[in-house]
Parts: C-alpha cells; sequence; structure tokens
C-alpha cells in the first residue's frame, strides 16, 4: 500500500485514472464526507475565532481587533447555521457541496489575507501560511480545483502583500507562504492518495462479500437480493427469464472423484455461465450445485433454448477437459413477458418447476415454461 501511495504522490497516467475513478464511484460519499467536514470546519471557525478575539487582549498588550476581525463573526455564523441545516437534511447534489466547499474556502482565505495584510500592516502574517497547508487538506476535491483555489490567493496574497507591508516584511511573508504552498501540495497529494487506498480497499471486501468464492459469480445471498430489487425497479409490464441449473449427479463427483474435483467443476460452470450471459445479466450460485440466472428484458423461448443448448453441450466438454470427469446439468427456465405484480418467490417457484420436469426427463434436459399469475384463494 505504501508503494502504491507513494506512485500516487508522483503524477502519474495510472495515478489520474485512479484519481478519475474515486470521484466517479465515490462521488456520493465525498459529497457526504465534505458536508460533515464543512459544518465541522464552520462551528471549528466561530469557535476558534470567539477564543482569539477573548484571549489576545490578555496576550498582546494594546492589541484591539479589526474591522476583518469582527466582519468574519456574522459570516462564520451564517455558514455554520446553512451548513448545518444542510446537515441534518441530507447531503444533496455533490456538486453544490463541492461548490459550497470551495466558496468557504475562498471566504476564509480573504478575511485571513485581509487580517495578515491591511489588518497588521507593521507585523509579520500570523494565519497565512498555516491557512495554506490546513484549509486544502479538509476537503476531498479534484486537485484541478485545489491547486485553482490555493494559487489564486496566493496570488491575491502577495499582492495585498506588496499593498500594505514594508518590503523587508512583506518578502518574508511572502517566502514563508509560499513554503505552506508547497507543503500543502505535498500533503494534500498524501492524504488523497490514502483516501484512494482506502476506498479501494472498502470496495474490494464489498465485491468479495458479493461473490462465491468457487464459481466468482454472485453469491445466493446477493444473487436473491439484486433479482428482487430488478423485479421491483421494472414494475408493471414485466419482461425477462429465470433460469435454474442443477448439476447431474454432482454428489457423486464429490464421492468418487473428490470435494477438489467437484470443486473444479463448479469453478468450471461459473466460468461458462460468465461466457454464456451478457454481463448485465444477474448470475448467481443459488445452492451446492445449483445455480441461477436472471436474464433482463428477454422472453424469447428461441434465444433462451439456444443459451441453454450451449451450456449443455459446452459443460460436458470443459469439466472433461478440466476436472476429468464429464458432468451434464438439467435446466429449468420460466419465461415471463409483460405481466404485473410479481414476486420473486412465485417466479423462481414455477423456475423450480420446470426444473423438476427437466430431471423427470432425464439427464441433460431443459424445460421451459411460461409465468401463470398465481391463483388467489378468491379465484380458486
Amino acid at each position: 500500500m505504501l508503494r502504491q501511495v507513494k506512485r500516487d504522490v508522483a503524477i502519474s497516467p495510472v495515478a489520474f485514472k485512479r484519481r478519475m475513478a474515486y470521484f466517479r464511484e465515490a462521488s456520493e460519499e465525498i459529497a457526504a464526507a465534505n458536508l460533515r467536514m464543512l459544518f465541522a470546519a464552520s462551528v471549528m471557525t466561530l469557535g476558534l475565532l470567539a477564543v482569539f478575539l477573548l484571549v489576545t487582549p490578555y496576550v498582546i498588550r494594546g492589541w484591539t481587533p479589526t474591522l476583518y476581525h469582527l466582519a468574519l463573526i456574522p459570516v462564520a455564523c451564517w455558514v455554520c447555521l446553512i451548513t448545518g441545516i444542510q446537515y441534518h437534511i441530507g447531503v444533496g447534489r455533490p456538486l453544490l457541496v463541492l461548490i459550497q466547499c470551495v466558496l468557504y474556502q475562498a471566504t476564509i482565505f480573504c478575511f485571513i489575507i485581509l487580517v495578515d495584510t491591511a489588518g497588521t500592516p507593521a507585523g509579520p502574517a500570523a494565519f497565512v501560511p498555516l491557512l495554506f497547508i490546513a484549509l486544502p487538506a479538509l476537503f476531498v476535491v479534484p486537485h484541478m480545483i485545489a491547486y485553482a483555489v490555493v494559487l489564486f490567493f496566493e496570488a491575491i496574497y502577495i499582492i495585498a502583500v506588496c499593498t500594505f507591508k514594508a518590503q523587508q516584511i512583506g518578502q518574508y511573508d511572502i517566502f514563508i507562504s509560499l513554503v505552506g504552498l508547497a507543503f500543502s501540495v505535498a500533503l494534500n497529494n498524501l492524504i488523497l492518495s490514502l483516501r484512494i487506498s482506502d476506498h479501494e480497499m472498502q470496495m474490494k471486501y464489498k465485491v468479495l462479500s458479493t461473490m462465491d468464492y468457487l464459481s466468482d459469480i454472485l453469491n445466493k445471498q446477493t444473487c436473491l437480493q439484486v433479482c428482487k430489487e430488478y423485479l421491483q425497479t421494472i414494475g408493471r409490464d414485466s419482461v425477462c427469464s429465470l433460469l435454474i441449473l442443477d448439476l447431474d449427479d454432482f454428489k457423486a463427483v464429490n464421492d468418487t472423484k473428490g470435494h477438489y474435483t467437484g470443486d473444479i467443476v463448479l469453478q468450471v460452470t461459473g466460468e461458462l455461465l460468465r461466457k454464456t450471459f451478457r454481463r448485465s445479466d444477474i448470475v448467481g450460485r443459488f445452492g451446492g450445485d445449483e445455480f441461477l440466472v436472471l436474464l433482463k428484458g428477454i422472453a424469447s423461448h428461441e434465444l433462451l433454448a439456444r443459451k441453454c443448448r450451449q451450456i449443455q453441450t459446452g459443460l460436458p466438454q470443459l469439466t472433461q477437459q478440466r476436472a476429468g470427469v464429464s458432468v451434464s446439468c438439467s435446466i429449468g427456465a420460466v419465461i415471463l413477458q409483460k405481466q404485473a405484480d410479481i414476486t420473486f418467490v412465485e417466479l423462481f417457484r414455477q423456475a423450480d418447476l420446470a426444473l423438476y420436469s427437466a430431471k423427470k426427463a432425464g439427464k441433460g434436459q431443459a424445460a421451459f415454461l411460461s409465468y401463470q399469475r398465481a391463483q388467489t384463494a378468491e379465484n380458486r
């Protein structure tokens, strides 16, 4: 992981692609994190400002707050109020949250630059160098935007220093701000790389938790959940086909050839199903030797029969080549065409009936049914 972070700190095409993928895949997560940080930062800004105004007169004799210090109070209150309301209501659009974060940074930069230049023309800058380091690191923002913000306000700060401060003091202020800017770029790169690595690790574990480790297709729980969600999404006039595949005499394979051979058979079956059906179709391992496929938007008997022939022809050949034993399969399928109020339980029950018919006809057979609406007690 550390090697990956080092590669990402040095901008490369691979690092750029990973960052683009991160901001695309985790946009909602980033927006939620940014909004939380924006609310916390606005509260912290208000708190630190109050403490600073109360304590500084006792630390620096004769110090009085400037107009810029006082003007920041209502601005900080307003930002805190708005972000607090939005935080409790909900995240909203990621673009809106991004704009709010940039506006917050711009507001703080403007006021602190005024405090450190026009507000204290005879003294060295106290806050701007720290702001360049800390502020960009608070939010998850694309580097092009983050760099554009800090470079813009670095230029504004240099102009303000040259305008309000003596050259001897101003040159040190500018040098320190440039050092802070360099630290900001390095720190921002490191933090973003760590966030990307953490996101990729979470995605990896998420994928692993949804996949069957032997067949490399969806596990039972995930497969059922995705199928149910799909039927709920399409609603009325549903069109799909559900297929249940059962390996013939799989128990005998485990008993005579061993579980290692049985595992190879399961791997070959998952591989064949992935190649036979579309990426958009739902393919999963339902049980020990049972597999389930939901073909989205397909209700063609001819197409389904062709897919089943491909499986029943290819499976014995592949298992013989890879596992040293020829394994056939039985397939039951139900075709659903433009019907409403469909439940997955009923769809699965009818596909299971088709599988029973296929097994009754012999090994390596397929049976197809058209979906029939379940009769209610009143209709019966």
